[in-house]
């Protein structure tokens, strides 16, 4: 854990070597623990653009993101997400909810359809699949 005093020396070895991941992923959660979580934004991006493998950073940048009211934002990283795994129910999920909260539907349908197809035993899926088409409808 990072402790306070040492804010002022992670974001110094940051702007000194900005390609080591390590001042940004402990600056990235001791922001996210804080009452000022913006101040993560820069250091979970620097370790998103960075990432190949995982959509960790990815997923909580959108998690962020949305809680900030930045949906827009927050529905670019919950796509990005899923070019790293594609089948991940909860990063669907979560692209699901921020397309309705951006207002479209139709991306929204295509990630609960397949919510459907991924994790055909959970009900749920099926009942939001049939909300959003008369969503659509009545548009």
């Amino acid at each position: 854990k990072t402790d306070a005093s040492l804010v002022e020396l992670l974001e110094h070895y940051a702007g000194v070597r900005p390609v080591d991941p390590m001042p940004h992923r402990r600056l990235a959660f001791y922001w996210l623990e804080s009452n000022t979580r913006e101040r993560a934004i820069p250091h979970l991006e620097m370790l998103d653009r960075a990432q190949e493998k995982t959509p960790v950073f990815t997923t909580q940048l959108a998690k962020l993101y949305r809680d900030l009211g930045e949906t827009e934002k927050a529905a670019k990283k919950a796509n990005r997400a899923l070019h790293f795994d594609p089948y991940h129910a909860a990063s669907r999920e979560l692209a699901a909810s921020v397309a309705i909260e951006n207002g479209d539907l139709t991306l929204a349908r295509r990630h609960i359809k397949a919510l459907t197809l991924i994790e055909p035993d959970r009900p749920q899926h099926q009942r939001r699949l049939e909300a959003i088409d008369r969503m659509l409808e009545t548009r």
